[in-house]
């Protein structure tokens, strides 16, 4: 189990060695020292004399990360630790401090490290082991259950009282499979009162695989929502359920069910890898049966919920057929599916649609739909520098989520240094937003 502090501290000390006697900006600073008026006047200044470049950005972006996350307390401190989820690599060091305190945003952190892979899965084990007092951190240890050694230990959480706890356990169970597990996970499957449970035990099964697997997860389906039977449908996809009857299963689930349980399992279905075999027999998907999935997922671009529309054109494959629906629906009387399509069409469409794409989304971006703002973020991961302007008037809107966006388009067309204005901002969600997206961004 590596020790993640004591490799956090050699890097420290070679840095510091290295790089004695260097000074920050003063907008480092007041980000260190999370002094936001004094912050936001050096940001302006830093803008107004051209200091403010991309390194700047990121630098005071990572201190405002980390000081943010040192001042965090109490449930709105554990919202904002989960937050910082997409930048959590960027900020290991404080993140691994924070782990280290003795209250709620401590386990957060400590959780999203477990989650990100900053850690070793089985880091946190010693929580559950010792059944420490503390149910956040019992919770974390519950996840951390991930060995042969921990099966009897874990086997009675999944009847813990505590919900994050159930859930921890469950998650393991889903990473790391035991038959012991079986009957457990179908009564917590069944049973558990939180949807993230009964499915993360759903899916946990499918792991485990066999026959009998199968048919417990078919027996699940029928009262299931669509949260379950989505996780269902992943269980039966899972290589030993796959092989022991889950095939089938996901084709009747696809031509039986309507809504979303057909949309999941068709898009199993298609996912499957056909290089995949168990026990040295081929599970390829038979081209009949392909063509039930495509006919699934075209429909339900065509004829489905708004929502599943949307999604379906996003994540379906790229096939013939499937285009042939984005196509049909972007001329669609709404601008989220007419979003989209267009976007959808801007990557596998044709030369003449990735032209057309552009100008169909700017259309959308400078209107006054409820969507305009997914086309302008669209068409700044496009690099169309037409949307600055109107990214421009989202970072000085009244609503937070305007800003943020703005600020995440910005940085979507690779100019950190305007996005940094909102590191300043008077909502820290808008402030902690603008770190991240600031960080993440590559180039």
């Amino acid at each position: 189990m590596r020790n993640s502090r004591l490799r956090l501290f050699l890097v420290g000390l070679a840095l510091g060695s290295s790089g004695a006697g260097c000074t920050v900006s003063a907008a480092v600073q007041a980000a260190r020292d999370r002094d936001i008026p004094r912050l936001d006047t050096a940001l302006k200044a830093e803008a107004k004399s051209g200091e403010l470049d991309e390194g700047e950005a990121r630098d005071v972006a990572k201190a405002l990360a980390k000081s943010e996350l040192k001042a965090a307390k109490g449930d709105s401190g554990v919202l904002l630790v989960r937050s910082l989820s997409p930048c959590a690599r960027a900020i290991e060091g404080a993140l691994d401090d924070r782990s280290e305190k003795n209250d709620d945003v401590a386990a957060a952190a400590a959780s999203l490290m477990l989650e990100t892979d900053l850690v070793d899965h089985d880091e946190y084990a010693k929580y559950a082991v010792k059944s420490d007092p503390r149910p956040m951190f019992r919770a974390i240890g519950a996840r951390s259950l991930v060995e042969s050694d921990y099966v009897t230990i874990r086997l009675p959480l999944f009847r813990d009282l505590d919900e994050r706890v159930r859930l921890g356990a469950l998650s393991a169970a889903e990473e790391f499979s035991s038959p012991a597990d079986f009957a457990s996970l179908v009564e917590a499957a069944r049973l558990d009162p939180l949807p993230e449970a009964r499915a993360a035990a759903a899916r946990a099964i499918g792991v485990i695989g066999g026959p009998e697997a199968v048919r417990a997860l078919r027996d699940l389906w029928t009262n299931g929502d669509s949260q379950l039977r989505n996780s269902i449908a992943l269980g039966w996809a899972s290589p030993r359920s796959y092989a022991a009857g889950g095939q089938a299963e996901l084709l009747w689930a696809a031509q039986n069910d309507t809504g979303d349980g057909a949309i999941a399992a068709a898009l199993q279905i298609i996912r499957w890898n056909p290089e995949q075999t168990e026990h040295g027999h081929p599970l390829a998907v038979a081209p009949e049966d392909r063509n039930i999935a495509l006919g699934v997922l075209t429909r339900a671009i065509k004829l489905g919920t708004r929502e599943s529309r949307m999604a379906t054109m996003s994540s379906a494959p790229t096939t013939p057929e499937i285009i042939e629906a984005v196509r049909a629906a972007k001329d669609d009387t709404d601008p989220g599916i007419q979003i989209s399509a267009w976007t959808r069409l801007h990557s596998d469409g044709s030369a003449d649609e990735k032209k057309t794409a552009l100008a169909k989304l700017y259309d959308i971006a400078k209107g006054d739909s409820t969507d305009a703002g997914r086309a302008q973020e669209s068409l700044a991961w496009f690099g169309d520098v037409r949307v600055e302007p109107l990214l421009a008037k989202q970072l000085v809107s009244p609503i937070g989520g305007a800003r943020a966006l703005g600020a995440r388009g910005f940085v979507a067309l690779g100019k950190r240094a305007k996005a940094a204005s909102l590191l300043a901002d008077k909502e820290i969600d808008v402030r902690v937003q603008a770190a991240c997206a600031i960080l993440i961004k590559k180039k």
